[in-house]
């Protein structure tokens, strides 16, 4: 069981036509040498503890401007608005990551040409977040044949290379206090290529951060291991010589409980529902009763054996925490969660404490996935946002006020900091006594 979900399946998504552009300074356009850091430069990697104090607890805005069909002008104006993000900030978090589709601003006869239009509509959300006080992490989240080209086509990075360079030097203007960069979400060499993935992507990823580096060079860049953001791609990603570089995990172990009811991971999945976390019998054993597809059974009565508990979840990030004191670097959970649709609230708010506290232990930020789909936060009811106060208890928030329905309507969804981190939890635990 383990074998078959050491990688998960990215979602196929629609591509847009990109059509106006912007061009960009000819230090991009024409292979110029790249600005070289200077003193001031260095000394803003000085700060990377200070800034990591912005990414200890944060959200995943997904499917606005990645993961959909539709990117029209009206749905990205409404589909995340100022209600979403002071409801965001009132609850208690410190920030957003922004998944963003390449495809929507890449023109791959010029790759440092970016479309204006929507470059526009960008500027737009990062403004609304920043100005509700959050910061954000610029997420490039393509989908599967993006991924793909980059495991197997050394033109196709080299235009995706100077696509960052032009891109970085256009989210440059944002504040590096206040605005992070990640690489690229998930990258998944292990499900296209056979043999060396973990060498293939260490190029890669150098390369996307040597041309992010030369346009931002004073932005804090997200970078992440060759397969799924996990913890042993992470394991066997060689560090980046790059002292203002920190690395993303995402955790959702164990897949067959928080992606239970699904179908995008594994079709058997989609015939398990209702599984419980933590040891119980019983409870188990009438979940296995009740699925149809022998297969299925097969997975869930493996997840059952394995009696996964905060313990086990301790241990599986432990060996990661590890790794981070061995090479000195930081680790943020940008992404975890669990399905809110088939997965007992009960258990769904079990397991998400019990990691939320995990990551907190080892003084990992986190960003949970996420504020609406099918892990929301907030889901749709009724045409408006609901804040499920459960969740929100799991994570430990301290909100400004019960801002528990946001009175909005919205369209429907198509789908860590070292010692002053530790202070900044120490002081929430205090406030609680």
């Amino acid at each position: 069981m383990k074998q078959i979900f050491t990688s998960l399946l990215s979602l196929t998504l629609s591509c847009c036509t990109v059509a106006s552009v912007i061009h960009l300074p000819s230090a991009v356009a024409n292979d110029t040498p790249p600005p070289q850091f200077t003193a001031t430069d260095i000394n803003h990697l000085l700060d990377l503890d200070t800034r990591l104090m912005q990414l200890t607890n944060g959200i995943n805005l997904s499917h606005w401007f990645a993961q959909s069909s539709n990117y029209s002008d009206a749905r990205l104006n409404s589909f995340i608005t100022q209600t979403d993000l002071a409801t965001i900030k009132s609850l208690g978090f410190n920030h957003v990551r922004l998944p963003v589709d390449p495809v929507l601003f890449l023109n791959q006869g010029n790759p440092s040409d970016l479309n204006a239009h929507y470059l526009q509509h960008l500027d737009r959300a990062l403004n609304l977040i920043l100005d509700n006080d959050l910061a954000v992490i610029v997420d490039l989240h393509p989908n599967s044949s993006f991924k793909e080209r980059l495991a197997k086509d050394d033109g196709f990075v080299a235009q995706i290379s100077q696509f960052w360079g032009s891109f970085a030097q256009h989210l440059s203007h944002f504040d590096p206090e206040r605005l992070f960069l990640e690489v690229l979400n998930e990258p998944s060499f292990n499900w296209y290529l056979p043999e060396n993935p973990v060498e293939r992507w260490d190029w890669v990823q150098n390369q996307l951060i040597d041309s992010i580096r030369a346009y931002a060079p004073q932005h804090t860049i997200l970078a992440t291991g060759h397969d799924w953001n996990n913890i042993e791609g992470l394991l066997q990603l060689t560090p980046i010589a790059d002292p203002n570089v920190i690395y993303s995990l995402h955790f959702y172990e164990p897949i067959v409980f928080t992606h239970q009811g699904t179908d995008w991971v594994h079709e058997h999945l989609s015939y398990i529902r209702n599984l419980p976390y933590g040891v119980d019998d019983d409870d188990c054993e009438q979940v296995l009763s009740q699925i149809s597809l022998q297969k299925a059974v097969d997975l869930a009565y493996g997840y059952c054996q394995e009696e996964w508990d905060r313990d086990k979840i301790k241990a599986r990030i432990a060996t990661l925490a590890a790794w981070t004191q061995e090479h000195q670097v930081r680790v943020v959970a940008t992404e975890f969660g669990a399905s809110r649709f088939w997965v007992n609230p009960e258990d769904r708010f079990a397991w998400t404490q019990d990691v939320r506290s995990v990551l907190e232990e080892y003084n990992m930020g986190w960003t949970l996935w996420d504020y609406t789909g099918n892990f929301a936060l907030a889901p749709k009811t009724d045409g408006t946002r609901l804040v499920d106060p459960q969740l929100v208890s799991a994570l430990d928030l301290e909100p400004e006020q019960e801002v528990f329905q946001p009175p909005q309507s919205v369209p429907e969804p198509s789908a860590i900091a070292g010692l002053a981190l530790m202070v900044i939890l120490a002081k929430r635990k205090l406030n609680r006594v």
